[in-house]
């Protein structure tokens, strides 16, 4: 598909989905104004992807969810681009009609503020994906688990205090697996392995130079080097059992000591670290240190639309350079053209 051609014909649907039940349609959304609605993703946030819709003379339902649809008729392209709580549907009455704005959320949303209200406990000898499975239906939370996601036994108990939130529990539990949380635009929770952004193919290639480039302004960069550490401390305690380990950066690194001139040190305490050994402690410093390295750079363009959401890969090409990046945010107006602004992380350095 041709992302550079500007005669293609967006249409952008919103449904109203019954919360508890998310193939049930309520109706059709009325009285969105485009021109002043956005989304928001979010590679780094617990929510993944939110929103807010401008709406005026609106027949909104109350607590109905918003389903965006994305469609290019002459391209038989559809695309949802989420399903989303409204948090707020403040309106003021102005020149004789209601107007204001929907403020959306994905569905961790509502695992972010239910909190657990008992000691939750996870039992020794408990999967991963078991403990997952039984929270997401306590929550009435409608989920996907992918079949390559780990499933890790729990070898002692982990307790939930009174008033944590189910999210922090089920983020945690993600992690013991080396699993992510994620959304689908059909309003899904669903964990997916997690990989490291410097493994991933990159879906596109951006270049800032090319003649039909998708690039609509310049670009800036920024560099987060001084929060690179270059060295890594581990420290893992079971009753009076302590393993310890830590790791430094190469010594070509620019956060190596012989680069920079001092040490910044990063001390990670885990409470479940598997296995509980010095190795292991070892590997989950070096994967630490590897996350805190290889992601320096970042930069900020705008673009014509672009279909990758947050977590994807691509290629920027600047003055003959290619830099592999993340895309750590997205901003998309959902106006003419629905054009975007891209935040993205290198994933080595550059």
């Amino acid at each position: 598909m041709n992302w550079k051609d500007l005669k293609r014909t967006d249409r952008l649907v919103f449904e109203m989905i019954d919360p508890n039940d998310l193939e049930s349609v309520r109706g059709e959304l009325e009285g969105v104004i485009l021109s002043s609605s956005f989304l928001c993703e979010g590679y780094e946030t617990d929510t993944r992807i939110s929103g807010k819709l401008k709406v005026s003379d609106t027949n909104y339902l109350e607590n109905s969810l918003i389903r965006i649809h994305h469609f290019i008729d002459e391209w038989d392209y559809h695309q949802e681009l989420g399903t989303f709580f409204v948090i707020n549907d403040d309106m003021a009455f102005e020149q004789g009609i209601w107007q204001g704005d929907l403020d959306l959320r994905s569905a961790l949303y509502a695992l972010s503020v239910d909190k657990w209200t008992w000691h939750y406990a996870i039992p020794e000898g408990m999967y991963t994906k078991e403990a997952l499975a039984g929270i997401f239906e306590v929550c009435r939370r409608p989920y996907q688990i992918l079949p390559l996601v780990q499933d890790v036994i729990y070898e002692s108990a982990v307790v939930y205090e009174y008033g944590d939130s189910v999210l922090k529990t089920v983020t945690d539990i993600c992690e013991k697996c080396g699993a992510r949380l994620e959304v689908t635009g059909h309003g899904q929770v669903v964990v997916v392995p997690y990989m490291q952004p410097s493994s991933l193919s990159p879906v596109f290639e951006l270049d800032y130079a090319a003649k039909d480039s998708l690039v609509t302004s310049g670009i800036t960069r920024s560099s987060k080097r001084s929060d690179m550490p270059g060295r890594v401390g581990v420290i893992a305690k079971d009753g009076q059992e302590e393993v310890i380990a830590s790791v430094d950066a190469s010594s070509a690194s620019p956060a190596s000591v012989g680069r920079r001139g001092y040490m910044k040190v990063d001390i990670y305490n885990v409470s479940d670290l598997a296995p509980k050994t010095f190795e292991g402690a070892l590997s989950y410093a070096n994967s630490k240190l590897s996350e805190s390295t290889q992601e320096a750079a970042e930069y900020e363009v705008s673009t014509l639309y672009v279909p990758w959401t947050q977590g994807e890969v691509i290629d920027l090409v600047l003055d003959g350079s290619r830099q592999r990046c993340l895309i750590k945010s997205k901003d998309v107006s959902l106006g003419a053209g629905m054009p975007c602004k891209l935040n993205l992380k290198a994933v080595c350095d550059g």
